[in-house]
């Protein structure tokens, strides 16, 4: 199979590594204090984690095609890899935190990615955003007393801390068997890292198996289990969620995407996209581009 194209990648790519070597930064957000230099207001995408804590007001975010509005006190997560930017924001107070994956626990990873498919922010009670809040001003203050964190060892664990109690709030873990089931919450965390990273490449079930050194049928049970859905169907998730990215945000024509995304044959990618998206790959263009 030929390699994907190196210069197809036109959706710039925020590492937090650039920003610190902690892997955590966390900014408070004040409405007034905002400006036309804010990172979110261009369409990019991150390596990590970001949650975008609102105390009060109204935003609204572009993610993945999809305009999510916050009123009020609401939480969103947003996964790395996922598009989006800022659209507006009025008189909004809250905290935009940027975590490694590292930071996060496998069964919380799996949470997020599960349950965010439908980019829906969570409204929260007063008494959990009293307990969000005051974990922030903790991370916040001890990153102030440590800038780089590198050196602190509290910051990891309220960081942790902080990763589960927002997973709780989109999912009931127990509910969900991700406290019963750690094993298959771990392996479906792996296979959907390595899916982010090699889905221009792997395009079977069993490749991703055998690169995890597991038997296709246990790979398979594990990630169903805990997401309800086959390893096949993340695969084509994956594949066309960046097709219809390229397609909205950079100019390459379909017989170039289908290259960038690891198709040789230009007509092959072109059905499944149509099957799938319910339109051929220039009907979506045009549809969302207007």
């Amino acid at each position: 199979m030929k390699q994907p194209k190196e210069k197809a990648y036109t959706i710039p790519m925020h590492k937090l590594i650039d920003r610190t070597q902690a892997g955590i930064e966390v900014r408070y957000i004040n409405r007034r204090k905002a400006g036309s230099g804010d990172r979110l207001i261009t369409p990019h995408r991150d390596d990590h984690f970001l949650f975008v804590f609102q105390e009060s007001g109204k935003s609204k975010l572009f993610i993945d095609f999809e305009a999510i509005t916050l009123h009020g006190c609401a939480l969103i997560c947003i996964l790395p890899g996922q598009v989006h930017y800022n659209i507006s924001m009025e008189k909004v107070w809250g905290w935009l935190v940027s975590l490694s994956p590292h930071l996060v626990s496998p069964g919380s990873q799996t949470i997020f990615e599960e349950q965010i498919q439908a980019n829906l922010p969570i409204l929260l009670s007063s008494r959990v955003a009293a307990g969000i809040k005051a974990c922030l001003r903790l991370l916040y203050e001890q990153l102030s007393y440590s800038p780089s964190g590198v050196n602190n060892s509290v910051v990891p664990p309220l960081a942790g801390a902080f990763a589960e109690m927002t997973a709780v709030q989109y999912a009931d873990i127990q509910s969900r068997n991700y406290i019963q089931r750690p094993q298959a919450a771990r392996i479906t965390s792996r296979f959907k890292a390595l899916l982010i990273q090699q889905f221009r490449t792997l395009k079977a079930p069993a490749q991703y198996a055998k690169a995890l050194n597991y038997s296709l049928s246990h790979l398979n049970e594990s990630v169903k289990s805990t997401t309800g859905q086959p390893v096949s169907h993340w695969i084509q998730h994956q594949v066309l969620l960046e097709a219809r990215r390229l397609l909205y945000y950079s100019e390459l024509n379909v017989s170039e995407i289908a290259e960038t995304l690891g198709y040789e044959d230009q007509a092959y990618f072109t059905r499944l996209f149509t099957k799938k998206a319910g339109v051929p790959p220039l009907a979506f263009r045009k549809k969302f581009r207007g």
